[in-house]
């Protein structure tokens, strides 16, 4: 019985041990696979994370839609949050910036077809778009490999395991990192985005609404998703 139970405290220890990093992913229901991804921390800094999604070992693959390390996924300062997806048939990348006074991701995401691309010219398509309300959900990746990697560049907070970032970095975690702690509440932000990133989306200060084009192609990127 003691063991029983000094195997529980330790699982159960272990279990809330678990880093998890908040992250952003467009699309109708904010929901590619029906499972939360598993991230590996390819690099970090105190304002750059750049993690590699896989499925769950446990969950079918029939269930999950993240792949097995196709999705590189970068996040910057806690404000921009941009992902590059490769498959067979199509190249997609998205980049949103978060504004935390306004709660909204401006967002802009490119789709190129390698096979339009050897027939023909401009066959990348590209939308912008701004998104508000219940559109701006965060989704939780828990960290199964190269979290030492978060501690030494002081890159990332552990999570509670909530849906969305918090809205200030606990004091006691680790400081001024990548990824804001998980519990219940949006990222923090200092309202500027980090430089040199062109590759991400800037705010334009429109408060487009979430159009068909921005739709269909945000819906686009889950289904790149789904088929790795």
């Amino acid at each position: 019985m003691r063991h029983s139970l000094a195997l529980l405290a330790f699982t159960s220890g272990a279990a809330l041990a678990e880093t998890q990093l908040p992250f952003f992913w467009p699309g109708f229901d904010n929901d590619v696979s029906g499972a939360q991804p598993v991230a590996s921390v390819i690099s970090a800094d105190p304002t750059t994370t750049v993690l590699q999604f896989s499925c769950p070992t446990n969950v079918d693959e029939t269930e999950c839609g993240w792949g097995d390390g196709q999705i590189t996924y970068t996040i910057l300062s806690t404000t921009i949050y941009r992902a590059d997806i490769a498959t067979d048939t199509l190249r997609v990348s998205f980049g949103c910036t978060y504004d935390s006074s306004a709660t909204q991701l401006a967002c802009e995401e490119s789709i190129v077809d390698p096979e339009l691309t050897q027939i023909q010219s401009g066959s990348e398509m590209s939308t912008r778009t701004t998104l508000t309300g219940t559109d701006v959900a965060f989704q939780t990746a828990t960290v199964t490999a190269g979290e030492s990697l978060l501690g030494a560049s002081a890159g990332a907070v552990a999570s509670s395991g909530a849906s969305a970032p918090a809205s200030s970095l606990a004091t006691s975690a680790r400081a001024s990192g990548s990824a804001a702690a998980t519990t219940g509440g949006t990222p923090s932000a200092s309202g500027a985005s980090a430089t040199g990133s062109g590759a991400a989306a800037q705010s334009t200060g429109a408060a487009a609404r979430f159009g068909v084009e921005g739709a269909a192609m945000f819906a686009l990127a889950g289904a790149a998703a789904m088929v790795l």
